[in-house]
């Protein structure tokens, strides 16, 4: 009789331990069915969202008088854009608002947090995703507005870094001596994608050897914008342009 109680209760264990690894089995095919086919396209969507491909940045070449003095040279600046599908994406997901980007993005572009979130409720008004904000902000700049970062959640944890940001590369193209063999020196252009091209003069007729080539980078980003170490990476190395001598 004890032997057959205990054998029951052994029984009935197992009978437990079945049920529950039956349920966790039924409940990995279930989630497996909605993440893989129900709800495919949005998973795709989300990690599509997290690759970058980015340009690795270069300057033209510098021109120089027969003495070694700077006749012409470049420096780097930034455009700075909105990308609104981000800032959407963000706060639908409840990682940053958008009077924190304003709060925080305004003082470093020289404009007032309710100037720029009019600014941009007003591209979005017209259907248009990419609204410049800022142009030829200097390194320093650009240091400070890609080290912003979100507002500490609940818990007093960091949400990594302010999304909705989206600096292009440019230059600007600098004659320390100013107006001196100008009409030699000639001028330069610089395109909507940022490209400097020699319009006359020297930088003209030696663009093609002035001109940068331009280095290409690709990876992934986690859920709240930091950069994935382990994810495959393609890199192209930048090159500047070369120097000449009059």
């Amino acid at each position: 009789s004890i032997m057959s109680e205990q054998s029951g209760i052994v029984f009935s264990k197992i009978r437990v331990i079945y049920i529950a690894m039956f349920v966790m089995a039924a409940l990995l095919v279930i989630f497996s069915v909605r993440w893989q086919v129900v709800e495919a396209s949005r998973f795709q969507a989300e990690a599509e969202y997290r690759k970058h491909n980015d340009q690795i940045p270069s300057l033209r070449g510098t021109i120089y008088a027969a003495d070694d003095s700077t006749l012409a040279y470049s420096e780097p600046r930034w455009n700075v854009n909105v990308w609104i599908p981000e800032l959407l994406f963000a706060e639908r997901k409840g990682l940053q608002t958008r009077e924190e980007f304003a709060k925080k993005v305004a003082p470093l572009i020289d404009t007032s947090a309710e100037r720029l979130q009019a600014d941009i409720a007003e591209a979005e008004s017209n259907e248009y995703l990419y609204p410049r904000i800022a142009v030829k902000v200097n390194l320093e700049t650009r240091e400070a507005l890609m080290s912003l970062a979100r507002d500490p959640d609940d818990k007093g944890h960091p949400q990594g870094r302010l999304t909705g940001l989206d600096l292009t590369f440019t230059s600007e193209r600098i004659y320390p001596e100013a107006r001196l063999a100008s009409q030699v020196l000639g001028l330069t252009n610089v395109l909507d994608d940022g490209e400097t091209i020699g319009q006359s003069g020297l930088e003209a007729e030696w663009d093609g050897y002035l001109e940068p080539q331009i280095g290409f980078i690709q990876g992934e980003t986690d859920a709240v914008g930091n950069a994935v170490g382990i994810a495959s990476e393609k890199t192209i190395e930048a090159k500047r342009g070369s120097a000449i001598y009059t």
